[in-house]
């Protein structure tokens, strides 16, 4: 049978060999699988201004008539209704009925703007307790008039001592530090009418001090030894003055009681109905190293020691194993009160009101931000309904930008293993004022081939006036020149969809997410394009990652915990759709004695597992760092490790940004395959020669059972 392909007039085509491709129809058609929303585009309706009945009016009809899957309606910069207020939740109102009217599903956005958890600003605003805190170190300043006196800035005081970092010697000055004030300010003039008005003045010179803070006193610091000062201070946000601490769950509280019972108050038995999901954006629990009021306590409850002498081995760049076993500690800390304190508080509510939690929590992408933000995200993704992600840069994961690859494949990776039915991506934002509707297209259709089935457009605009033109450009909008083209990309995305909506995606490779050894190491503190700086062991698992895709080797990433819980059996590991066959061990420095004894009956049990590039020096254990001294399974370098690897499609020639995924569903099986190249590649494929399309998705049928645990070697 001939290949049989189409196009419109955005250069879309999708091709299937010996197998005819049925795509689905309008947006609005009802989906069979277990997806919550209409196959299609979703877009973020960004009010952003006084938003009038006719702009609200036209917007609605416009996505009506554009057969998109859903809005979500997003509070934006530029936005002139006051947000939080009743007369705001009746807007929301009328505008969830006029959508309903016109057969439009919408999301709700939690938020104004975001990250969401603060009410727009008013948490913090009217409750300064529920500021999200930061530790800061400071080695505090010797006095110029006494030069016994050390002084370092104010905030809420956790500990200052002297340290010796390689004895590590920690000795207690807490108790001694007080207060200063050393800034004097003259009063020029001062006189007498401040105390006696209407009497004759009388002038005088006068100054005082103001400003207070922390000092002590050390006659002298013993050789070796460093004054150091840990000051919990509030933490920046873009958008108000300090950010909520999420590690709070008296905050979450509040949180939900101002947004989310506002909301069901509001809309009544539309949650559920024609209100469909709430999207939530960026929530973390800050840059660095959090501090909320009861973690000390919760702390030293949990691991049997006082954390506020081990301070300072938060901020060394020491590897000895006493520091990064206390920074392990305190990002696990971290990472489980902030599901407990937010993550689980907001998805039970929405669970109890059935509605879909949606959105996603960011960085996915670095490993590096990752470690410090939230410490790791895979054990966020179960609060999800469908695993999320975002792509805030017009590019794809290719040869110029294989750090992109790792956000996608965390959610699709997440979904699979969690047996969800489909990956949500937020996309397309920032990506300038002339960007194209044809490069739009090969953004979503690369993000569709690796598995997501929920693109969520940033962002529809009501205006463009000022400088919300470059808010976060360009605008997708019906009052975009973009519209029309938008509106058949989401056509052509609503049959694509078919393929990998609730499927089973065939990736008999789990790489081993890393994530430990970057929560184990030395935080970077550098600013500006130096952020995250070059990290080699983060650079080889993008490398390893990029090597694994360019030779068509369908992979996931896996978790330490979820390798853990995956049932074994039949040289297979299994956990939810997901089915290994071969686990690759990235380059890393420190991984749990759990996965070391996991790995070890896998391998037993028939599984390959693969070392790819130097293995860990140092397992954790319950109480402690070991080294890690048995060189098993032994190294490869990455080359080698990826040429053994079972392949999804043999390509006779070179597969570099060739990417091909393979799903089942419905007793069928697909292969897509998308060429990120700039030219056509002309591709051999067993007999048979194909030219892959530049941005194209080919659509390629199994005609009979493959065993895609098989190995080249």
């Amino acid at each position: 049978m001939d290949p049989i392909s189409s196009r419109n007039r955005i250069g879309t085509k999708v091709a299937c060999l010996f197998a005819t491709v049925l795509l689905l129809g309008p947006a609005n058609a009802v989906s069979a699988d277990r997806l919550f929303h209409k196959p299609g585009l979703i877009y973020f309706w960004a009010l952003n201004d006084p938003c009038s009945d006719e702009t609200m009016e036209q917007m609605a009809r416009a996505f009506a008539e554009g057969g998109v899957s859903a809005v979500c309606l997003h509070p934006r910069a530029g936005l002139l209704k006051p947000y939080g207020g009743e007369a705001w939740f009746e807007f929301i109102r009328r505008t969830v009925d006029r959508c309903a009217e016109k057969g439009l599903d919408v999301w709700l956005y939690d938020e104004d703007p975001f990250p969401s958890g603060n009410a727009g600003g008013r948490i913090t605003m009217e409750y300064p307790e529920y500021r999200a805190m930061t530790i800061r170190r400071f080695e505090p300043a010797r006095d110029a008039e006494n030069q016994n006196l050390y002084c370092f800035p104010g905030g809420t005081l956790l500990w200052c001592g002297l340290v010796h970092e390689a004895t590590r010697e920690a000795r207690d000055l807490t108790a001694q530090v007080g207060l200063v004030r050393r800034k004097w300010v003259e009063l020029n003039p001062w006189d007498s009418r401040y105390y006696y008005p209407a009497t004759p003045k009388v002038s005088c010179p006068r100054s005082w001090t103001r400003e207070p803070e922390y000092a002590v006193e050390v006659p002298a610091i013993p050789d070796g030894f460093k004054l150091c000062a840990f000051v919990a201070q509030p933490t920046e946000a873009e958008h108000w003055d300090t950010d909520v601490d999420r590690l709070n769950p008296e905050a979450t509280r509040q949180f939900l009681q101002r947004t989310h019972e506002r909301y069901r108050a509001a809309l009544g038995d539309r949650l559920g109905k024609q209100v469909q999901a709430i999207f939530l954006d960026e929530p973390k629990y800050g840059f660095g190293w959090p501090w909320t009021r009861d973690m000390f306590d919760s702390f030293r409850a949990r691991y049997g020691y006082d954390l506020t002498p081990r301070l300072w081995q938060l901020f060394s760049r020491s590897d000895d194993s006493e520091s990064m076993l206390t920074r392990l500690h305190v990002r696990q800390w971290c990472l489980d009160r902030f599901r407990e304190a937010w993550m689980e508080p907001v998805s039970q509510w929405c669970r109890s009101h059935r509605l879909a939690l949606v959105g996603h929590i960011s960085p996915e992408d670095d490993l590096v931000q990752q470690s410090q933000c939230v410490s790791n995200l895979f054990p966020c993704f179960p609060y999800f309904t469908v695993p999320g992600f975002d792509l805030i840069i017009p590019r794809v994961g290719d040869r110029n930008h294989p750090l992109i690859h790792l956000g996608v494949l965390s959610a699709v990776s997440a979904a699979q293993q969690l047996d969800r039915p489909g990956v949500l991506s937020e996309s397309l934002a920032c990506s300038g004022l002339e960007f194209t509707v044809d490069e739009a297209a090969r953004i979503l259709r690369w993000q569709l081939m690796m598995g997501v089935t929920t693109h969520v457009i940033h962002c529809a605009y009501n205006s463009q006036e000022g400088l919300r033109r470059i808010e976060a450009p360009p605008d997708f909008g019906p009052r975009s020149s973009r519209w029309q083209g938008m509106v058949e990309l989401g056509r052509e995305m609503a049959g694509l969809q078919a393929w990998v909506r609730d499927a089973t995606q065939i990736a008999p490779v789990a790489v081993l997410w890393p994530i430990r050894s970057f929560m184990a190491m030395p935080m970077e503190t550098r600013a500006g394009e130096n952020f995250t700086g070059d990290w080699p062991l983060r650079n080889e698992t993008v490398e390893l990652v990029r090597a694994c895709l360019d030779r068509q080797v369908g992979i996931h990433l896996i978790d330490e915990a979820d390798l853990w819980r995956a049932d074994l059996a039949d040289g297979r590991l299994r956990l939810g759709k997901a089915v290994y066959s071969h686990v690759v061990i990235p380059p890393c420095l420190v991984v749990h004695s759990q996965t070391v004894a996991r790995l070890r009956d896998a391998a037993k049990m028939g599984v390959e597992v693969v070392q790819a590039g130097d293995p860990p020096r140092w397992q954790e254990t319950e109480r402690c760092l070991e080294p890690l001294a048995a060189a098993w399974p032994a190294a490869a370098n990455r080359a080698r490790a990826v040429a053994g690897l079972p392949r999804l499609l043999d390509l006779e020639d070179n597969g570099q940004d060739i990417r091909c995924t393979v799903w089942q569903s419905n007793g069928r099986t697909v292969k897509l395959l998308m060429n990120l190249n700039a030219q056509p590649v002309r591709a051999r494929i067993g007999e048979r020669e194909l030219t892959l399309e530049p941005g194209r998705i080919t659509v390629e049928a199994e005609r009979k059972e493959t065993n895609w645990g098989r190995s080249d070697r």
